[in-house]
Order: C-alpha cells, then sequence, then structure tokens
C-alpha cells in the first residue's frame, strides 16, 4: 500500500510538473507572439519612413494603410499591460513618465548632439538652425511656435528624430490615462463609458488644430485607445484568439483586413490625417479609433503566426523587445546612411514621393533605400546590445 501511494504521489507531482511546463511554454509562446507583432510594426513604421515607393501605389496603400494604426498600437498595448491596482495614482505617474522619458531623452539627447554635429560638418547647418531644431524636437512644433512665433520652419534633424513624437504624446496620454485607469479598475461599462466621452472631446480639437498624426491636440483619443488596451485585457480577447481554430482566426483576420482597408479609404483617417479620399471631418476621430481596435487584431494574429517560426520568430520578437531602440534611431542612422548611398532624402525635404518633384522613381532609388531601412534596423538593434551589455557590466 505505502508503495502504490509513493508511486501515486510521484506520478502525481510529474503529472502537475508537465502542466506547469506546458503553461509556461503556452506563456512563453504569447509573449513571443506579442513581441514578434510589436516587431513587425517597428518594421512597417521603418519602411514607411525610409522606403521609397510609388504614390498611391499598391504597396504605397498598403504600407500607409497599416502604418498609421501601428502606432496606436503601441498605445493599445501600453494599456492592456498596465495594472491599476499596482501603485497610487502619483507614485503611478512618476513611475511610469521616469521609466518612459529618461531613457527617450538620454537616447535622444545623444542622438541630436551626434546628427548636429554631422549635419555642421556635410550638410552647413548653422548655430540658430541647431537650437531651432532642438526647441522642435523637445517642445514639440506646435506648442514652441506659439511660444517662439518668430522661429523659422524645422530642419533636416528635427525631422530625423521627429519619431520621438510617439513619446511625448505617450506621455501626455499617461497622465490623463492612469486616473482613469484607476477610476475604471475591471469595469467594462466605466470603461466604454470614458473611451466614448474621450473621443467626444477629441473630435472638436481635431477639427480645431492642424490635421497632424503627433498633434497633442489627439492625445484623448490615443488615452482612449489605452483604456481600450485594458478592456482588452480584462475580456481576455488574446486568449479567445488564441483558442479558435485556425481557419476561423484567418477567416477573422481577413475580415479585419478588408474592413480596415474600405475604413481607411472611405471614411478618409490616415491617424486622423487624410486618408485616400481625404478627410472626412469629425467622423475620422470614431473610425480611428475603431482602425486601431481592427489593425490590433491583424498585428496579434500575424505575431502569433511568426512565433511558429524558428528564425523569423527569433528576429521579430527580439525586434519587438527593443522597439524603443528601433523607433528612436532608425531615422538618424536612415540620415546617415542615405548620404552614404547618395539616396533621396525622404523626411524634411519635397522627396517623400519623388515624382511629385519630377524625379523618376527608378528601380535603383528603391533598392537603395531599402538597404538604408534594413541597414537603420540592424545598426539600431545594434545599439540596443550595446546597451545590454553596458548594463550587465555595471551590475
Amino acid at each position: 500500500m505505502t508503495l502504490q501511494w509513493s508511486d501515486c504521489c510521484i506520478q502525481e507531482k510529474q503529472t502537475v510538473k508537465n502542466m506547469n511546463d506546458k503553461i509556461r511554454k503556452n506563456e512563453n509562446r504569447r509573449n513571443i507572439a506579442l513581441d514578434s507583432a510589436r516587431g513587425l510594426a517597428i518594421i512597417i513604421i521603418v519602411i514607411y519612413h525610409l522606403v521609397y515607393k510609388k504614390q498611391n501605389g499598391f504597396f504605397d496603400n498598403m504600407v500607409r494603410e497599416s502604418g498609421w494604426c501601428i502606432v496606436p498600437f503601441f498605445f493599445a498595448i501600453t494599456g492592456y499591460f498596465h495594472d491599476p491596482q499596482k501603485r497610487n495614482i502619483k507614485e503611478t505617474i512618476i513611475y511610469r513618465e521616469k521609466a518612459l522619458l529618461i531613457p527617450t531623452i538620454r537616447v535622444t539627447l545623444i542622438a541630436f548632439l551626434l546628427l548636429g554635429i554631422y549635419c555642421v560638418i556635410f550638410h552647413g547647418y548653422t548655430a540658430p538652425e541647431l537650437f531651432r531644431d532642438f526647441v522642435y524636437t523637445y517642445l514639440r512644433p506646435e506648442i514652441s511656435s506659439k511660444l517662439i512665433p518668430d522661429l523659422s520652419d524645422p530642419g533636416m534633424i528635427f525631422y530625423y528624430i521627429s519619431a520621438v513624437w510617439f513619446i511625448w504624446t505617450m506621455a501626455w496620454s499617461l497622465l490623463l490615462f492612469i486616473p482613469l485607469a484607476a477610476f475604471v479598475s475591471d469595469d467594462t461599462k466605466k470603461n466604454l463609458i470614458c473611451c466614448l466621452g474621450l473621443i467626444i472631446i477629441n473630435i472638436p480639437l481635431y477639427l480645431i488644430f492642424p490635421k497632424s498624426p503627433w498633434n497633442l491636440a489627439h492625445v484623448p483619443v490615443y488615452t482612449a485607445i489605452m483604456l481600450f488596451g485594458m478592456l482588452l485585457r480584462n475580456t481576455d480577447l488574446r486568449e479567445r484568439l488564441n483558442s479558435l481554430k485556425p481557419l476561423a482566426v484567418v477567416c477573422i483576420t481577413a475580415a479585419a483586413v478588408i474592413l480596415h482597408v474600405l475604413l481607411y479609404k472611405y471614411c478618409g483617417t490616415d491617424a486622423m490625417f487624410d486618408g485616400v479620399l481625404g478627410t472626412k471631418g469629425w467622423i475620422s476621430v470614431p473610425v480611428f479609433f475603431i482602425q486601431t481596435f481592427i489593425g490590433s487584431i491583424v498585428l496579434i494574429t500575424l505575431g502569433r503566426l511568426i512565433s511558429h517560426t524558428d528564425r523569423p520568430a527569433a528576429f521579430f520578437s527580439y525586434t519587438g523587445k527593443n522597439s524603443f531602440f528601433v523607433l528612436l534611431l532608425h531615422l538618424p542612422f536612415g540620415l546617415v546612411y542615405t548620404d552614404l548611398l547618395h539616396n533621396y532624402h525622404k523626411l524634411g525635404t519635397s522627396y517623400w514621393y519623388l515624382e511629385l518633384a519630377g524625379i523618376e522613381l527608378t528601380p535603383v532609388i528603391i533598392v537603395k533605400s531599402v538597404i538604408i531601412a534594413a541597414l537603420s534596423v540592424l545598426s539600431s538593434l545594434c545599439a540596443a546590445l550595446l546597451r545590454d551589455h553596458l548594463s550587465k557590466k555595471k551590475k
């Protein structure tokens, strides 16, 4: 009897161990899927910024349609992983803002200093131009133009560090999101009411202020997206998607892609900018919110598919984990590589679409821009590796 009881205990322990291993494996797979989705998202942003495409061509529309839902996707992810019970509101705000802003300021200051020296030597930048771009970078154009009306238009350095707008918008959004997150907690009804209220508040702001995706006037709708990310976690949407059969997931994703394209084309929402058929006024704000939800489903599904591979999963998940570095550094690296390969500068010039400047878009120009984008991503990841190495040495 004793032997049988002992065998039973061993068998039970082994069963529990197997179950725990399976849970850890599934959790690891889910984390890889989410990191892969973030990696894919940031790669699309790099392509949008640095790769030349024919205006309104298939590839251009595909990148634009997906690209402008990607930055909001990161806001949704931030809300998804937020724990409103973790600290009190003041402590949470201080902790989150420090974690976001201190690394950003450190990295962008280094990038600005190096780019400043580079542009003085190779692009004839002057001290007033450096000051102007510094002010625009850290105070945002919509603020600095009011404080210093005589400032000229921003130049090359500003545009090649301009991806930092995402961080400033998130910093302001967190100030609004954290108190609201504590208020709504796990209450779905409160969450939806707050989301609706924020969308309504953002409509007049969208109509009054310039139609720019990086305008700080859009903080309310970005806050609503973060709250909605919390709601997705509370309703276990990701787990429900993971439990579906592959065919069902493919059908849902295909429907989401089609709906996203139709909304983008006919409701004029290009991150609250002009869509294919132009802006459609107040409807653009709620449509932008809906597009983010739809785009998030597509990205998470693609991340899940990538997670079932080996090398692609390793690359995209690592890129996703270091998406912060890629976001902040791909453009400074892109400026230097564009000069080295003697290609046209997309950002801060009239060459965003070459055909509008009367220049033929040749295969050579496209290939060079693809190489520039690839080198910029790899260089950003190398910077992340260096950061990790230095952090380990300090410990």
